[in-house]
């Protein structure tokens, strides 16, 4: 076992020989280990200001009846312990397994149950992220201030072969995007950061990414389009949408602004792919992709009829 991990573990008055077992690393910046199947202890490097924000924000949510994480304090009352400059927060393990990312070929009752489920419960966070404006600190980030900076010098200095036409969609949405309503998302809500327990969520994780900007983004990320299995996601995407559009009604804008959402971000990310200077043909492909996901824009948008289901 790493000794600093032993040292954090003693802050928070874990003191006894406990199994300790290395889970992933969430960024270039944090770490988790999952301490004696009860707890996981992450590291956070040097980032004091970030894991106090996410302790904080679990808190928060907590109080709003979201099924997130309880962070413990140390011996000495912290949020985090701290080791050789290092910062490590202590949640206790919530109850569930994370849903196999294979909607696909599954029955289709039960997948239209999953995806309906889970656009309630992200919803549901969505309201108490709302109510939470304001308290927590958390990037403000204007989309379109990427395009037309690192995205856009990106594509143009290193001449990645994306169709021009492709581009202007993307510039086009601008006016929309800035009617968009704004508020804190989550920004990362895909399949792997719930947990369930027979057909229900019951835990919400890893809100490292969290920031201000329009929830169409988090729809986008939650149940983002599969080109292999299209017309299934289509189908399925409807109950995803009904879930949500049944707690928290989503407006006529958001609506019209899903397409160029998922658009720009496949942009986004053809642009992220290059800064990674990968030698294999990621790019190609993410380029691919991006070219598909325009051609079939218009299957993208958000329809009265997809938002009609009431129960599943």
């Amino acid at each position: 076992m790493d000794n600093s991990i032993k040292q954090a573990l003693e802050q928070f008055n874990i003191t006894e020989n406990v199994p300790i077992k290395y889970i992933k690393q969430n960024s270039q910046s944090t770490q988790t280990w999952e301490v004696d199947s009860k707890y996981f202890i992450k590291q956070f490097a040097a980032d004091l200001s970030k894991a106090e924000r996410i302790v904080r924000l679990n808190t928060l949510l907590r109080r709003e009846n979201v099924p997130v994480a309880h962070y413990h304090k140390t011996k000495t009352g912290d949020v985090c312990a701290c080791v050789d400059g290092i910062y490590y927060t202590l949640a206790d393990k919530l109850p569930g397994t994370v849903l196999p990312d294979i909607l696909y070929g599954r029955n289709k009752t039960n997948a239209k149950k999953l995806v309906y489920v889970m656009g309630k419960n992200l919803a549901k966070l969505h309201l108490a992220l709302k109510k939470l404006d304001g308290q927590i600190e958390a990037w403000d980030n204007n989309i379109m201030n990427e395009l037309h900076g690192w995205i856009l010098t990106e594509i143009q200095t290193k001449q990645i072969p994306v169709n021009q036409e492709v581009i202007d969609y993307c510039i086009s949405f601008c006016d929309l995007y800035q009617r968009l309503p704004r508020q804190l998302i989550h920004r990362d809500p895909h399949l792997g950061n719930f947990l369930w327990v027979n057909d229900e969520i019951t835990g919400v994780l890893d809100f490292d990414l969290t920031q201000i900007n329009s929830r169409v983004l988090d729809l986008y990320y939650a149940f983002g389009p599969c080109k292999e299995h299209f017309d299934e996601w289509l189908m399925l995407r409807s109950y995803f949408l009904s879930g949500y559009n049944g707690v928290s009604p989503i407006s006529k804008d958001e609506m019209s602004a899903y397409p160029y959402m998922t658009v720009l971000f496949e942009l986004l990310w053809v642009a992220f792919v290059s800064t990674q200077n990968r030698k294999d043909k990621s790019i190609e492909e993410a380029v691919n992709n991006l070219h598909w996901m325009y051609s079939v824009r218009e299957e993208f948008e958000i329809l009265d009829k997809h938002l009609s289901i009431k129960s599943i």
